[in-house]
């Protein structure tokens, strides 16, 4: 199911830190960057160097944004409370659960409901990173690269892919709204227009 991961660079969250996957890695060419909620911000120069680097220089074809149920820094994003630098770093997630609030509050359980927002999440990063120059310029020049989005189930240690990966310059948000609609009829919900 997941050949095609061969060589990449994987952008996790700190919760489940990338040596945690182990039962892939000594398979695969897989490098590994972990942050707070498995974010993409253009601030974030570690993980833009690490992008670099890894589409530059190792010639990646993939970067996977893995996400996974419960994270704790998805969680804290919408929580009440309020950390400076944590809140600072958190502030896409905010963003991404207030521009689909409509869709959120449709899902009754508080669990479930939080779990959907993991997943948004992981669209949302697959979408930011499409955005970087990094993987822009790599597209404009012919290089083969795709930037997808999967999610890890911590009960079953299962990764659950999304069908989203977006692989040329001309696709990005026709990909990343068919991944919301997509992520909107899963959670039996349809979005407005």
């Amino acid at each position: 199911m997941f050949d095609d991961l061969k060589d990449c660079l994987w952008l996790g969250c700190s919760d489940i830190p990338g040596a945690g996957d182990g039962a892939i890695s000594p398979l695969f060419n897989i490098l590994y960057h972990d942050n707070i909620a498995n974010l993409v911000a253009l601030s974030d120069i570690n993980c833009l160097s690490a992008m670099q680097y890894a589409v530059d220089l190792c010639r990646v074809e993939t970067i996977v944004i893995r996400g996974h149920y419960g994270c704790r820094g998805v969680a804290t994003a919408v929580a009440e409370r309020h950390f400076d630098f944590l809140s600072n770093w958190l502030n896409p997630v905010v963003r991404s659960a207030d521009k689909y609030k409509f869709l959120l509050d449709g899902i009754a359980d508080t669990s479930d409901r939080l779990d959907a927002l993991c997943e948004l999440n992981v669209i949302e990063q697959v979408a930011a990173a499409s955005r970087t120059t990094v993987v822009r310029e790599a597209w404009e020049s012919g290089q083969i690269l795709s930037v997808r989005g999967l999610i890890l189930d911590g009960n079953n240690g299962f990764l659950e892919d999304f069908q989203l990966s977006m692989s040329k310059i001309e696709s990005p948000m026709a990909d990343y709204t068919a991944a919301i609609v997509s992520w909107a009829q899963r959670w039996n919900n349809s979005p407005r227009d």
